[in-house]
């Protein structure tokens, strides 16, 4: 039996596919776009074509805090500089735009209140 000749052979369309690209931490190595690149070096070499990119952009990994010991949490997130205003319906926490924590004492007083 002869082996097909070479034009005879009907390429086949690529199968489509998904991709998933996150990023886990603020520490992560390889950002979103580095990750889609891998993927659709991947998905060419196995005859895929990436026709949809679902992102997650936020940190859904742990927090910097996560592992970190009860006088780092007191240093970062208890022993600020803030003025606090009691009203009747809300407790108002304004800190010093110099504060270098503030994103991290955002997300987890979103954290918390969830």
């Amino acid at each position: 039996m002869c082996a097909p000749d070479a034009s005879s052979i009907k390429h086949s369309e690529p199968i489509r596919a998904a991709e998933y690209v996150r990023m886990s931490t603020e520490h992560q190595q390889y950002s979103t776009e580095n990750q889609r690149d891998a993927i659709r070096q991947w998905a060419e070499a196995r005859n895929r074509r990436v026709v949809r990119t679902y992102v997650d952009e936020d940190r859904s990994g742990l927090t910097e805090l996560a592992e970190a010991q009860v006088s780092t949490i007191r240093t970062k997130l208890l022993k600020i500089g803030a003025q606090i205003r009691v009203t009747v319906r809300k407790v108002w926490v304004s800190m010093a735009s110099s504060y270098p924590w503030h994103d991290l004492y955002r997300q987890v007083w979103t954290n918390l209140r969830c």
